[in-house]
């Protein structure tokens, strides 16, 4: 996160994709999808008002970060965009999807995602738990309780995204059970 401290404010890199957008300015608590035309609160129904309340909860828990310093960084830490050798990253790529966020937020979207793929599951709790203890240890340095905390957050935030938008597809992202454990780890 310190290779690109001495880039001034970047614009051009606000605001995140919709999956990490969660300050939006528009109605409402889902952005617009990035890949498909649809107005996700227009999409009501039984099945998903508990993701919908979900997203509102975690939009206003990440609400402490909304100005806070940003770091450049990945902002689609989907598993398919990381490449492995022998068990360590070798590359990352997709970097169209470099966002100018708070580092609570980019280290929490990578942490539930990093193992995702085309169904928007992502990581599980245990391993993103492992993600945010591993990234620790290489920042040199531990996150505060709240930090971790916005991580939960900022990673549930893309989960619960998924959910709404995958659920159009029949597809269930995000289970309420796991839901509830990350909603716990969030502080929320």
């Amino acid at each position: 996160m310190t290779c690109a401290e001495g880039f001034g404010p970047q614009p051009l890199l606000r605001p995140a994709p919709a999956w990490v957008h969660w300050y939006h300015q528009e109605d409402g608590v889902w952005p617009v999808p990035d890949d498909r035309d649809v107005d996700l609160n227009a999409e009501r129904c039984s099945a998903t008002a508990w993701v919908d309340e979900l997203g509102a909860a975690v939009r206003e828990r990440l609400e402490e970060v909304r100005d806070a310093a940003c770091v450049i960084g990945h902002g689609d830490w989907d598993g398919r965009n990381v490449k492995f050798r022998d068990g360590r990253p070798l590359a990352v790529h997709d970097w169209d999807s470099v966002v100018h966020e708070p580092e609570v937020v980019i280290v929490g979207q990578a942490a539930a995602m990093f193992e995702g793929g085309p169904t928007g599951a992502g990581a599980s709790v245990e391993r993103t738990e492992a993600f945010l203890e591993e990234y620790q240890i290489a920042r040199g340095r531990a996150l505060s309780d709240n930090e971790l905390q916005l991580c939960w957050a900022a990673g549930l935030w893309v989960r619960a995204f998924n959910a709404k938008k995958f659920h159009l597809d029949d597809f269930d992202a995000l289970g309420r059970d796991e839901a509830e454990t990350r909603v716990r780890q969030a502080g929320i």
